[in-house]
């Protein structure tokens, strides 16, 4: 499906308004994967709930955002504050909590947050920050965000939101988590299906059986059913 932007080059445009066309919003396609998965639950009119960290925007690049549509709700979690009312007008039966994940090696309370003019690139970390700049995008600025790790979130999580997520979604610029995700996952009851940004580098489809986040999975009840774009899929092996 073509991004909004693109529809223009759509050489017939009344083909959008076709009952067949499929609407998606994730970057590539993830969602369409998240709805084949649940497909059966959403034919049936049964909701879910998801956990969506690093959610960034209510509709742009959201791997969630079908899922609310049809019914589900959940948690989203976000460094960057701006972000909460637009996704509390767009999803009111959602729990909205901005923080920062921070790595799990790390005692902090509080990280800066650089946020650039596309705010895509958002990121607590100062390299890829300069990285980005380097690359020639903008800086907006940078802020002060509550910090904690993956685990402390899933305490929190586990005690103000007392519910099993189907859905977990994880995408937070690189930062190093996988310390904590054996811990964080036991915390809230293994959800059925995991969408994790990679953070090894120079994974690929090709050596991704190398990486921290196939081993940390595999040990960890979860099998991987695919990897698109720069995530993994991994679905709890023990659900039907």
């Amino acid at each position: 499906m073509y991004p909004n932007w693109l529809q223009k080059q759509i050489v017939n445009p009344n083909v959008l308004s076709n009952q067949f066309v499929k609407i998606s919003f994730s970057q590539n396609g993830e969602d369409d994967f998240v709805r084949s998965f649940f497909w059966d639950k959403i034919l049936t009119q049964k909701t879910g709930y998801y956990l969506d960290i690093g959610c960034f925007h209510e509709s742009l690049y959201s791997n969630t955002k079908l899922l609310n549509l049809v019914g589900w709700s959940g948690v989203a979690v976000d460094a960057n504050p701006d972000s909460a009312s637009l996704w509390m007008k767009q999803r009111p039966s959602d729990k909205f909590l901005n923080c920062a994940i921070r790595r799990s090696f790390e005692s902090i309370q509080s990280v800066d947050f650089y946020r650039f003019q596309d705010g895509a690139i958002n990121t607590t970390d100062f390299k890829i920050a300069k990285q980005w700049q380097q690359k020639g995008f903008n800086l907006k600025d940078r802020i002060k965000v509550p910090a904690m790790s993956l685990s402390e979130l899933g305490m929190r999580i586990v005690q103000e939101w007392s519910t099993d997520f189907d859905f977990v979604n994880i995408d937070i610029e690189f930062v190093d988590y996988l310390d904590d995700l054996p811990e964080f996952l036991d915390l809230l009851k293994y959800p059925t299906l995991l969408c994790l940004e990679w953070i090894s580098p120079n994974m690929s489809i090709s050596n991704y059986k190398e990486s921290r986040e196939y081993k940390i999975l595999s040990s960890q009840k979860y099998d991987i059913k695919a990897i698109i774009g720069g995530n993994i899929f991994a679905a709890n092996k023990v659900m039907p």
